[in-house]
């Protein structure tokens, strides 16, 4: 299943996101800890548009609450030739945000059942006899899983399509040049010519209304 391809013609929007929590919520998981880690994880991608990757290798201590925000520290690697170098960005969520509350309360089960873990989002088996729930806390989940578990929640959804989401957001909010800037920084991009090309496909529809938009004034 999370190897089929999905053809949209848009991006996820609120009430698409918001069933997607929904169903989170009415699935049956073999434990709480997997309701709670699934919701943090959308709501992280949904709030930063991240790459699956770059969720999945987030530390306990790359998450923190101070000055009524969530401060979320990525690591995110660049290629320089035959080398990577990780350069550091924060994202903030504000408490007050809807989406913000299902990570706190991921991050605070986590500290209370396991606060010597070192990932935020830790490789995990989970044997049925006797309902355990094991940890690896040298070891992060993969990009694989965060994928299921977007596809669990949304066969029609995959997780890069959050990133194009974000995009979107930004340039239906400012229909400007400067949504290209926005979009590069959102996005960690480091030419503003990719922050183009994820937004063309959504810069079109806006043309298009304010089109219709002079048309409706002109007659």
């Amino acid at each position: 299943m999370t190897n089929t391809k999905v053809q949209r013609e848009d991006v996820i929007d609120n009430q698409e996101f918001q069933g997607m929590i929904a169903r989170c919520n009415e699935l049956k998981y073999p434990h709480e800890y997997y309701r709670l880690r699934d919701l943090a994880i959308i709501c992280i991608f949904r709030k930063t548009g991240k790459r699956r990757i770059e969720v999945a290798r987030l530390k306990r201590t790359n998450i923190e609450v101070k000055d009524n925000y969530i401060h979320i520290v990525f690591f995110v690697a660049k290629k320089r030739t035959n080398n990577k170098l990780l350069r550091r960005r924060e994202k903030l969520i504000q408490l007050s945000d809807s989406l913000a509350q299902p990570i706190l309360d991921y991050v605070n089960w986590f500290k209370q059942n396991e606060p010597e873990g070192e990932y935020l989002f830790p490789h995990t088996t989970f044997s049925p006899f006797g309902n355990l729930l094991i940890f690896d806390h040298k070891k992060p989940t993969d990009g694989r899983t965060l994928l299921r578990t977007v596809k669990k929640l949304n066969p029609n959804a995959w997780a890069h399509l959050f990133r194009e989401s974000a995009a979107a957001d930004i340039v239906r909010g400012d229909p400007s040049i400067m949504a290209v800037f926005k979009v590069q920084k959102r996005l960690d991009l480091e030419s503003y010519l990719t922050a183009f090309r994820y937004i063309t496909r959504f810069a079109t529809d806006i043309i298009e209304s304010d089109q219709e938009i002079d048309t409706l004034e002109k007659v």
